[in-house]
C-alpha cells in the first residue's frame, strides 16, 4: 500500500500551475507552453530554478514555489526600450 505525503499547504488550482509555468519562463527555466498542468517540463524547470536559487532541489511544484516566484516577478525590472547615461552627476536623460 503507498501512502501519498501529507503536507500543510494548500492545494494549487490549474490556474496556479499555469503561473507558476509562464513565471518559470519568464525567469528563463523552460517549463514549455503553460498549460496548467504540472508535467516533466514543468518539474525540471523547477529543478533548474531551485538549483539556481540554492533551495533544496525536490521538483515540486506547490504553494511555496508559487509563493517564492511571485516574489521574485515582483523584483524583476522591465526594460521599456529607453536608453540612458549615467554619468557621475547621475542620470543624463
Amino acid at each position: 500500500m503507498l501512502i501519498a505525503e501529507s503536507t500543510d499547504e494548500p492545494s494549487l488550482s490549474r490556474d496556479d500551475v499555469f503561473t507558476i509555468q509562464t513565471t518559470l519562463n519568464e525567469l528563463g527555466f523552460d517549463a514549455g507552453k503553460p498549460d496548467g498542468f504540472s508535467g516533466p517540463k514543468t518539474r525540471n524547470a523547477t529543478r533548474d530554478y531551485q538549483r539556481a536559487n540554492n533551495l533544496a532541489v525536490d521538483g515540486y511544484v506547490g504553494y511555496q514555489l508559487l509563493q517564492r516566484l511571485k516574489k521574485n516577478k515582483m523584483n524583476i525590472k522591465t526594460y521599456l526600450g529607453l536608453m540612458w547615461v549615467q554619468n557621475a552627476q547621475g542620470c543624463d536623460c
